[in-house]
Formats: structure tokens, C-alpha cells, sequence
């Protein structure tokens, strides 16, 4: 009897044991998973250690901050260009400064900015009762379009756009164009390939290859990236110019650039 009973307060001790730990975690404490100075989570198969799971406790732990779903990794910042420590969560993204004293040495990404960014462009929030602000864009903000030639560099909005050369190959046309960024402050630049037109000297289109691309550039202030637009076919032997059209661009509006018809291919 006494050798049961020894038994049963065993199986008590285990059980309260496990129901004590089950609640640590649910309140963002270490508990039986815990080894060492790290916390491994069956649910997502990752571990938080160190200073991350110092932080994830005492910070709101599963409640407000969620699973772990990375590892720790080295990650560049889109806010100031430097690389730290980070290990992304449901709820948050724990970057590591070890140039700042705790409790300032673990900070949370700004992922809000950065997806008001991509939203919106980087303009200013609304006011109370206001609607969030669309893109700039020539649907949201109608501008009379820029005529243009090719390399001439348009500016607007402090962001400047150019048409650089066509590249004729044996059945497509590449128009190939710049961005700059000089606003003073990161941008999203967006331009769709169906918002982009090539016409023939007739003013016929040619079809594009991809109607569905889009192009968002993240540019820091006084970057420029090169990109391109494809279209299907070849210029006509005789043919004077090609006319690029785009519409709808982030801080542009509109264009017209005329672009001479380049030599015919050889056949």
C-alpha cells in the first residue's frame, strides 16, 4: 500500500510539473523546452536564445510577440543600409544593436513604416477621419503627360525617369529606362507593364510579353536603377520612330517619349 501510494504522488509531481511548464510558455516563460540559454517551439521547430529570449519574456512573451518562425540570421536594413543580428516572429521582428545599452539593445523593426512605404509612397499620414492617401500615381493625381526624346531625363515630384535605348532583337523590342530617386527620403517607385505602351509609327501596339510585371524599386534617396520593358515583334524596315508610352507612374504621371527606329536587323 505504502509503495503505491509513493507511486501515485510521483505521478501527481510529473503531471503538476508538466501543467506548470505548459502555462510558463503560454506566459512567455522559459519552461521544460528550455535548454540551457534557449527555447525551442515544437509548433514552428525554432528555438529563441540569448538576448531574443530575454526580450521575448519579459516583453509580452507568446501573448504579444508570437512564435518564433526564423532562426537568427544577418539581415541588411531597409531603414539605414546596416546589417544586424534579427529573428522574425508572428507579431515582430527583434533586431539586435549591441551599440545601444539594454534595455535599447534589442529593438523592434519598423515594420509598419516600411509597409506605409510600399503602400503609399512615403507621404505623410492622414489626419483624424482622413483616408489613408493613394500612391501618386496619374489615376490618383491626374498630370498632363511629358513629351519627351530619348535620354532626355524628365523630372517631377523630385524623381527622374528616362528612356535610355531600344533593343531590337529577331522578335522582341527591349526599351530599356532609368529611375532616380532625388526626393530626399527612401521611395517606392511602381510602374506596370500594362500601364506601358510601344507604338509603331502608325500608332499601332506592339504586344507586350509580360501584361501582368509590375516593377517596384525600393530606392534610398539618390539611387537610380536600370530596368527594362519587353514587347513582341520587329520595326518595320521603313519605319521612321516607335513612340514609348507609360502611364500611371509612382511621382511621373505620364510620358511620351519619341524614339528613332533603330537600323534594320539583318535577315
Amino acid at each position: 500500500m505504502k509503495r503505491l501510494l509513493s507511486v501515485a504522488a510521483a505521478l501527481v509531481l510529473v503531471a503538476t510539473g508538466y501543467m506548470m511548464g505548459s502555462a510558463d510558455v503560454l506566459r512567455g516563460v522559459a519552461g521544460p523546452l528550455a535548454q540551457g540559454n534557449c527555447q525551442t517551439f515544437p509548433e514552428t521547430r525554432q528555438a529563441v536564445c540569448g538576448r531574443f529570449l530575454q526580450y521575448w519574456q519579459q516583453n509580452g512573451g507568446l501573448a504579444q510577440q508570437g512564435f518564433p518562425i526564423s532562426a537568427e540570421f544577418q539581415e541588411k536594413s531597409d531603414l539605414d543600409g546596416k546589417t544586424y543580428t534579427v529573428q522574425y516572429f508572428e507579431r515582430a521582428v527583434f533586431e539586435h544593436h549591441p551599440e545601444n545599452q539594454p534595455p535599447y539593445d534589442v529593438l523592434l523593426s519598423q515594420l509598419g513604416l516600411f509597409r506605409w512605404r510600399d503602400k503609399y509612397g512615403g507621404q505623410q499620414p492622414p489626419g483624424p477621419g482622413q483616408p489613408p492617401p493613394a500612391p501618386p500615381t496619374a489615376t490618383s493625381e491626374p498630370l498632363t503627360p511629358i513629351f519627351a526624346e530619348i535620354g532626355d531625363r524628365v523630372r517631377r515630384n523630385g524623381v527622374v525617369f528616362a528612356v535610355i535605348r531600344l533593343d531590337q532583337q529577331p522578335r522582341r523590342l527591349d526599351v530599356i529606362w532609368t529611375v532616380k530617386n532625388e526626393t530626399g527620403g527612401p521611395i517606392t517607385f511602381v510602374l506596370r507593364n500594362s500601364d506601358q505602351r510601344l507604338l509603331n509609327d502608325a500608332d499601332q501596339p506592339f504586344s507586350l510579353i509580360d501584361p501582368e510585371g509590375v516593377k517596384t524599386l525600393q530606392l534610398a534617396n539618390g539611387q537610380e536603377a536600370t530596368v527594362g520593358t519587353s514587347w513582341s515583334g520587329r520595326i518595320a524596315a521603313d519605319a521612321s520612330h516607335v513612340t514609348y508610352v507609360a502611364d500611371n507612374m509612382s511621382y511621373i504621371g505620364g510620358v511620351r517619349i519619341r524614339i528613332p527606329a533603330p537600323p534594320p536587323l539583318e535577315p
